[in-house]
């Protein structure tokens, strides 16, 4: 493995420990997210769950799309449709 190898890997292995932190993170705020809110603690989980999820099937489906139609055109869909989702 070369140097330039090795940085690729190194930078994929942080996103990850950095995504793996913020899920892990949120259960120590729930209460406190459910009570700004006020909503209970059980929405909030269900909240939080379906954002896990929906990021999921997100990434995967928008990174097929970006294979085919390349990176900026599969960004700009899912950002388009979030702004448009806002209104």
């Amino acid at each position: 493995m070369n140097r330039k190898d090795a940085l690729r890997l190194f930078s994929v292995l942080i996103i990850f420990l950095l995504s793996a932190y913020c899920m892990y993170s949120i259960t120590f705020v729930l209460l406190d997210i459910a009570k700004a809110f006020s909503v209970s603690l059980s929405a909030v989980v269900v909240a939080v769950t379906l954002s896990w999820i929906g990021g999921a099937f997100g990434g995967f489906i928008f990174g097929i799309l970006a294979d085919k139609f390349g990176r900026k055109r599969a960004c700009f869909c899912p950002s388009f449709s979030f702004q448009f989702l806002q209104f």
